[in-house]
């Protein structure tokens, strides 16, 4: 189990701070000349030999530059990946039209392997450009010190070497915050490697804590969470959380977009989804069971009008798996995701389906009259759903996680 701590690193010198540029100015070009030179390549190594990564001419000390390869490489992978993905994309689009046609086309005799073999497609990505916002550093370059003697005002001190050269070290001070006690309390231990953050001209190093994986509760109710915009989360047991969240995205609709209102807005609701996931009562439950709403294609044009999907371009719900499912897992709590298909529709009481029953925010079946609130009609669906073992979404255990959430 990992988590990341983000600390300010806005105590540096003016010296300090112009080497922290130049650093990020040079990375970033370093980065992108080795995306420019392997984005053709169909095979590429994650450990680069001397020959790769001294192809680029640079300032850097050999390490950084390995850690500049490393990060290139992942990056190409990253797209060239999405390409492929788009490719077979197309390709299911032209195999369904010859197929309707009833066309005797190599593309309807062949399987997607033996037709693919020996052709060549065109990219549907483009060569991608790192923006150089971030720097992902090993051990072999980064030192952290927890209690450092010699500073007395600043309990953390991230130290850079094998750098700038000439034997120069860049000693960052930064300080601890609630967050990150918390996590050492709980028996977290400090990562040797780091990131540094470059976010609207500022500068921050993220920190990367680790403990075994706690295994999940054995005994505990389940309970189904329904998510949704005029009410962040509702659960089987009448929890109605984030009720203002709606109010707060159109407070942000109505700010510029990119404006320091609309920067200050956006953080304001990223807060607020946090601390509302922290209200979930999770004592004595074992199972939480979600939507997943990857399956609902929640964004997709036709499914709503303008300017509701205009709110669900505001809504960022990946944030709040993403704070509910760390929640959990503090807790010991395992997470299940099933399909959310008529969840909204269907009758608690009944089991009936009817897409008049539900007007706004009540729920009154047209089959027996059961009337209740709209969101906690679909969390009863949603564990209903689980627990009968009904389109609950299939995905792979993770490796590092026991949460059950695509």
């Amino acid at each position: 189990m990992i988590k990341r701590t983000q600390h300010s690193l806005g105590f540096l010198t003016s010296k300090k701070r112009q080497l922290l540029d130049n650093l990020f100015s040079e990375y970033q070009s370093v980065v992108n000349c080795f995306i420019q030179i392997y984005w053709s390549e169909d095979k590429l190594k994650a450990k680069p030999t001397a020959e790769q990564w001294r192809k680029v001419d640079t300032w850097l000390m050999g390490k950084a530059v390995k850690c500049a390869y490393r990060q290139a490489i992942q990056i190409v992978r990253s797209a060239q990946d999405k390409n492929k993905k788009k490719i077979y994309k197309a390709y299911k689009r032209a195999f369904i039209k010859a197929k309707n046609r009833n066309r005797n086309w190599d593309i309807t005799n062949q399987k997607w392997s033996v037709y693919s073999k020996s052709r060549t497609f065109r990219q549907r990505v483009k060569t991608p450009e790192f923006n150089g916002n971030s720097i992902d550093l090993n051990s072999d370059l980064v030192t952290v010190y927890l209690e450092p003697k010699k500073l007395k005002h600043f309990d953390l001190v991230v130290r850079l070497g094998s750098i700038f050269g000439n034997r120069f070290s860049l000693v960052m001070p930064t300080k601890k915050h609630k967050l990150f006690n918390r996590h050492i309390q709980n028996n977290f231990h400090l990562r040797s490697s780091v990131q540094l953050r470059r976010i609207n001209g500022k500068y921050y190093v993220n920190l990367f804590l680790e403990k075994e994986t706690p295994t999940p509760k054995t005994k505990g109710k389940t309970i189904g969470v329904d998510v949704g915009i005029k009410k962040l989360m509702v659960t089987t047991e009448k929890q109605f959380i984030g009720t203002e969240l709606e109010s707060k995205i159109q407070k942000l609709k109505r700010r510029k977009r990119n404006s320091v209102n609309y920067k200050q807005t956006l953080s304001e609701i990223k807060d607020y989804i946090g601390q509302q996931v922290n209200q979930l009562d999770l004592d004595g439950v074992s199972t939480v069971v979600v939507e997943d709403l990857k399956v609902q294609g929640m964004s997709r044009k036709g499914r709503s009008k303008k300017e509701h999907r205009r709110t669900l371009g505001n809504w960022n719900s990946k944030l709040l798996f993403e704070r509910l499912i760390n929640r959990c897992e503090e807790n010991r709590v395992l997470v299940m995701s099933v399909n959310p298909c008529f969840t909204s529709q269907k009758c608690s009481n009944c089991g009936e389906t009817h897409e008049e029953s539900r007007k706004g925010e009540v729920y009154k079946c047209l089959a027996c009259g059961f009337r209740e609130d709209a969101d906690y009609n679909a969390s009863i669906n949603i564990r209903s759903r689980f627990l009968d073992r009904e389109c609950t979404v299939p995905c792979e255990q993770e490796q590092v996680s026991f949460y059950n959430f695509t």
